[in-house]
């Protein structure tokens, strides 16, 4: 599960760019392995309530 920084007064923002940060924090982190697997483009773009286009944009 990707988790997003949520700013207290303000919705977390879901664009590909925050989605990117996220990631990129999390396997900096080793949330996710080096030879681990992120979640698909579709299953992740349902559990954050986005598009699918926008998780895509946030992979490439």
């Amino acid at each position: 599960m990707v988790q997003l920084r949520k700013d207290p007064g303000h919705p977390p923002a879901m664009g590909a760019r925050q989605i990117y940060e996220a990631l990129r924090e999390q396997i900096a982190g080793g949330v996710f392995g080096a030879a681990g697997r992120l979640p698909s483009s579709r299953a992740l773009a349902h559990e954050l309530g986005v598009s699918r286009t926008t998780v895509t944009a946030a992979y490439e």
